[in-house]
């Protein structure tokens, strides 16, 4: 079973969060979420158009949010996150979400677009535990982050480790900048700074072995995930990544594109 996980939660105090969390008020995010599952039923469904039944939808919530009636209770998994700011309540969320679900996960946002079949995310390269992308080779840009079953228990230690590395790191001042907005992606950072070069950046498509599991560093713009266009972009890529407000205001045009005369079943994944 592959699950697709995008986190998001409605913001519960705006006064709370930093200046890139509040440019993305006006961005309709609810609308993103139908999107992303629209153009996953389109590219999940066989020559029969009979639906994929190892693919499973899910939002990673909190127990607040509302969504439309498509994204019934069975489609939310949800945690109690009450009053925590979105990037630690993202972080939470994830690591519940690894240690509750089984089976391959691929954990992301929601302002997404899927182009190709997200199997094809498990198969350019089998052999790792956790895929994380690299944007260019300079830090971890953690628009997905791909989760095999090979080896759950390894994982869910490794999640639960990230968690509390994320509270430790955020009381340094070393890691203060940016911290609430960047903070769950440094936190990456840190864990695979060992495997930097000596010009601080990382190799492309690297794996690395550490605390039992195989790390696959890939590129940002690569089969995996790109953006919507620029050099990041990449015509194979599995996922678009609409990242940045600027990017966002491209995505409903992009969707009409991919999606075409198809008609989404809401009761397909």
């Amino acid at each position: 079973m592959i699950t697709l996980l995008p986190f998001y939660r409605k913001v519960p105090d705006y006064d709370k969060e930093p200046i890139w969390v509040k440019n993305l008020r006006s961005v309709n995010y609810y609308e993103m979420i139908r999107y992303l599952y629209d153009t996953l039923v389109r590219v999940s469904l066989d020559g029969e158009k009979f639906p994929m039944k190892d693919i499973k939808f899910l939002i990673n919530t909190d127990k607040k949010t509302g969504f439309e009636s498509r994204f019934d209770p069975d489609r939310l998994f949800q945690s109690d996150l009450r009053n925590l700011p979105l990037i630690e309540s993202k972080i939470v969320a994830e690591t519940n979400a690894v240690k509750a679900i089984k089976g391959k996960l691929v954990l992301c946002g929601c302002d997404h677009l899927v182009k190709r079949d997200i199997h094809r995310l498990f198969e350019i390269d089998k052999d790792f535990d956790i895929a994380i992308p690299i944007r260019k080779q300079k830090k971890v840009n953690n628009a997905i982050v791909i989760v095999n079953d090979r080896k759950p228990d390894l994982v869910r230690k490794f999640f639960i480790k990230r968690k509390e590395s994320y509270y430790k790191l955020s009381s340094d001042v070393n890691t203060r900048k940016n911290w609430a907005w960047y903070g769950d992606q440094i936190v990456y950072d840190y864990y695979l700074d060992e495997f930097r070069g000596k010009d601080r950046r990382y190799p492309k498509h690297l794996k690395v072995k550490k605390d039992g599991l195989t790390f696959l560093l890939f590129e940002y713009g690569s089969e995996y995930i790109s953006t919507s266009e620029g050099y990041l972009y990449n015509a194979n890529s599995v996922i678009i990544d609409f990242k940045g407000t600027d990017r966002k205001r491209l995505i409903a045009k992009a969707y009409s594109r991919l999606i075409g005369d198809f008609i989404p079943n809401v009761e397909a994944i």
